[in-house]
């Protein structure tokens, strides 16, 4: 019965969020979504280089396999 309750408690919860996710203003609501987010985009399309990178399988990746795709590439380190 306990476990009923607290899963009831974590539905009502995630509903909450939810709705208070749907009635929170967009980022970029002027329809600025770059500005909202500091992005700078340019005019003309700009080519980035290629490279080559292992995925988590070991097997090697090239960045021009994803031309004409959205790329969103993170790239962090600890020091």
């Amino acid at each position: 019965m306990r476990k009923i309750k607290i899963q009831c408690l974590s539905l009502g919860l995630l509903v909450v969020a939810c709705a208070l996710v749907q009635t929170s203003p967009a980022i970029g609501a002027d329809g600025d979504h770059f500005a909202a987010l500091r992005m700078v985009r340019f005019s003309k399309p700009v080519a980035a280089p290629n490279f080559r990178l292992k995925d988590l399988k070991g097997e090697a990746i090239t960045f021009s396999q994803f031309k004409g795709k959205v790329v969103l590439l993170n790239f962090w380190a600890t020091w």
